[in-house]
């Protein structure tokens, strides 16, 4: 069996950052759209508050979860609010960028991206959709989702609309074609013809 390279997509053993961070950061903004935005309860807290631990404390790279652990503790997780967990997982973001030199996300490119990631699910689009909500700040992404949602639906009516047709068609040209006639009138007829 081949030795794994290190920089191999299968991090099993290196667990290399490269394949796995983008997920794990997707994943944590996912799960700060289900937090409510304002006045959330005790239970909701502690809860939020034990996951994104129970996260930090399982990053697969040794050495990612060690600095991620400091962070954690040097920065202790607000959970007062969606906005503020929100604020606090793009600063820690930019802690992780500044040491890996990427450049820093500014709070709009973050709320962008956090709304791209809320409209994946489409459920989401409907919601919004209903209370008004058509654009999504700094991005196309959310007038993109509607014009896909409505050309989906446009595409549904015509599909039902051309088989509801065939169906009328069908079952007109089954009428005009059925001639009511005795069961065995070929039979006979043919037995007739033979005896004759």
């Amino acid at each position: 069996m081949e030795e794994i390279e290190s920089d191999s997509r299968y991090y099993t053993k290196n667990r290399n950052p490269k394949y796995w961070g983008f997920f794990l950061w997707n994943s944590w903004e996912a799960q700060m759209e289900s937090y409510p935005e304002t006045s959330p309860s005790k239970a909701e807290q502690d809860e939020l508050f034990t996951w994104m631990h129970l996260n930090f404390r399982r990053v697969p790279c040794e050495k990612c979860r060690a600095e991620a652990l400091e962070l954690w503790k040097k920065f202790p997780m607000p959970v007062t609010s969606q906005a503020t967990a929100k604020e606090w997982l793009r600063f820690i973001k930019n802690q992780v960028n500044e040491k890996l030199g990427k450049p820093q996300l500014s709070p709009k490119d973050a709320e962008s991206h956090s709304q791209l990631i809320r409209h994946v699910n489409w459920t989401n689009v409907w919601q919004d959709l209903k209370s008004g909500k058509v654009s999504m700040p700094g991005s196309s992404w959310g007038i993109l989702s509607y014009v896909a949602l409505f050309l989906l639906v446009l595409v549904f009516v015509a599909v039902c609309i051309a088989w509801m047709r065939d169906i009328k068609r069908f079952s007109a040209l089954e009428k005009e074609n059925s001639v009511e006639m005795p069961i065995f009138a070929n039979h006979s007829t043919g037995m007739n013809q033979n005896e004759s």
